[in-house]
């Protein structure tokens, strides 16, 4: 597993158009130094992305740019994507699944969007909703000819049409291929909801709506996380991280695990309450699912199952703490010296 750390600079987002070209100076700077280079989009958004979190010039460029925000009110957005290979994803207790998109400009794959699902309802706890959080009233009518199609990204679709289609709530439908593998699998924990087809009305033969049995959306972090996040005990959802890493630019992405008493015998669950979106499967799977060249699924997060080092779930927090360790340890690699 690599992590990639992206940052942006966009125009619209400086506190004027002294601080954003002081932005283009400090680009321009690093590009003629470093094979790492920024890119400008249309004159509104610098952007560079280190493709490894250990790549000593991400030390270099964090210490740089620390710099320059010393001196200008810089703006800056940054993001850390975990990337992992085809061996991480054989080696996991599980991986999420997601699936391809078949909405284009002038498409749609879901016709009835509008009476299928209600408007997002947030969390009762901490107040956080998205587009997952709408709940499903009725059957989804799809498009079933799209399944044929080819992605709006151009890519052809492989014979035998799309065997994993993302929904618009984060839910998924699956080929009845890919249910007659984990059914020979003997894959235990999930359930399936008919799609109506746009041209009868009724049940696709070719595609279901699969869900989780259960839904388990609070993971425990991995590691010296502790008090650098803020995670809702209902809902799961991380909404901050601990200031002194937005204020050093050093965003984390942490691993999370899943206790087995939590999986017990059902080995698929779902991290969101609605049980479809953000769906695990077994890792055991992964070579299967490989192997019989099933389409459209996309393999992208990793869950394990926990041991050792995790941080125990409270009601709901950051902790007093600021996790020192963390800091230590991204201080080090920025040369910077952690905060008391």
């Amino acid at each position: 597993m690599r992590t990639a750390r992206t940052f942006s600079f966009a125009r619209f987002q400086q506190p004027g158009e002294a601080a954003w070209a002081e932005v283009g100076a400090f680009a321009k700077a690093w590009n003629q130094e470093h094979e790492t280079k920024f890119s400008n989009i249309a004159e509104i958004l610098w952007s560079i992305e280190f493709p490894d979190a250990n790549d000593r010039a991400l030390a270099e460029f964090l210490g740089r740019l620390c710099a320059v925000r010393s001196l200008f009110q810089i703006s800056c957005l940054t993001q850390a994507k975990n990337i992992f290979s085809e061996c991480d994803y054989r080696a996991a207790d599980f991986f999420e699944i997601l699936g391809v998109n078949l909405v284009g400009a002038d498409r749609r794959f879901v016709l009835n969007e509008a009476e299928a699902l209600g408007p997002p309802v947030p969390c009762p706890e901490c107040g956080w909703r998205d587009m997952f959080d709408k709940p499903q009233l009725t059957s989804f009518v799809i498009e079933e000819s799209l399944l044929d199609a080819s992605l709006p990204t151009g890519e052809h679709p492989p014979p035998g049409g799309w065997d994993c289609v993302n929904l618009p709530n984060g839910h998924k439908v699956v080929a009845r291929r890919v249910v007659a593998l984990l059914d020979a699998n003997k894959v235990k924990g999930y359930e399936l909801l008919p799609v109506l087809t746009s041209a009868t009305n009724q049940p696709s033969e070719r595609v279901v709506q699969i869900l989780a049995h259960k839904a388990i959306p609070v993971l425990r972090p991995v590691g010296d996380f502790e008090g650098a996040l803020v995670l809702c005990n209902r809902c799961g959802a991380a909404r901050s991280l601990n200031p002194w890493f937005r204020e050093h630019l050093v965003d984390m992405q942490p691993m999370y695990c899943v206790g087995q008493d939590e999986v017990s015998r059902d080995e698929i669950f779902s991290r969101h309450l609605g049980r479809g979106a953000m769906l695990y499967v077994p890792g055991r799977v992964y070579g299967v699912l490989i192997a019989a060249y099933i389409s459209g699924i996309v393999a992208a997060g990793i869950v394990q199952y926990c041991k050792g080092d995790v941080i125990e779930r409270g009601s709901y927090y950051p902790r007093a703490s600021t996790g020192r360790k963390a800091v230590a340890r991204i201080a080090k690699l920025q040369k910077i010296a952690p905060q008391s």
